[in-house]
């Protein structure tokens, strides 16, 4: 089983809602083609951490939406992105990992 240790981020503009779900629909187009080519219990201990991640984006992506928009000055601020994309490099190991065990 893959452990999820991605930190949870909190989505603060509309820039980094657009990369998060971006970042799930590659989740899923990889779920999709593991699903065709791994092994069904191979497939189940490997997918399970990245359906957890989606889960969390997916969450992050609500708490987002339902928070008031930001204000004018927010908005054009410089926006310190160290740790999403240390996150999406991580992600992107992952999916690197699942790549050499699919094929």
């Amino acid at each position: 089983m893959i452990n999820s240790k991605i930190k949870t981020f909190r989505i603060e503009n509309d820039i980094q809602l657009e990369i998060t779900r971006k970042k799930i629909i590659a989740i899923q187009k990889l779920l999709l083609e593991m699903k065709r080519t791994v092994p069904y219990q191979q497939y189940l201990e490997m997918s399970e951490a990245f359906l957890a991640d989606i889960k969390r984006m997916e969450e992050e992506i609500h708490q987002y939406l339902k928070e008031a928009p930001a204000s004018q000055k927010q908005q054009f601020e410089k926006i310190d992105l160290t740790d999403f994309l240390t996150e999406c490099h991580q992600l992107n190991e992952k999916i690197q990992q699942m790549d050499k065990v699919a094929s």
